[in-house]
């Protein structure tokens, strides 16, 4: 769902999403996003992981880039497997001759 409305480029119907959906938006049009794909669960763990934290927190919180140098776990935690999972991402993607991923 979220990436059909990337795709489309239309917003979610809840209102409180409104503002998470502009920000993601503004970010992916300033670093050209061209196509959106799904990543399976086993090379997006660090998704796998926020999903896990916000269940057993009862609660949405937003963390950002410049509170990484202050991170304590499980933020520490999310940060190494996004390390991985751009990896895999980037050696499946970029390399000589890789076709850009499907939309």
């Amino acid at each position: 769902m979220v990436l059909a409305q990337m795709r489309r480029r239309r917003p979610p119907r809840a209102p409180h999403l409104h503002n998470i959906y502009a920000q993601c938006r503004g970010i992916a049009d300033r670093v050209h996003v061209r196509t959106w794909n799904h990543h399976l669960r086993a090379f997006n763990k660090a998704a796998d992981r926020l999903a896990n934290i916000a269940m057993d927190d009862r609660r949405s919180r937003q963390v950002f880039h410049s509170d990484r140098p202050n991170q304590v776990s499980p933020w520490a935690d999310v940060s190494r497997l996004l390390d991985g999972d751009i990896a895999h991402w980037r050696d499946a993607y970029f390399h000589v001759g890789a076709q850009e991923p499907e939309a």
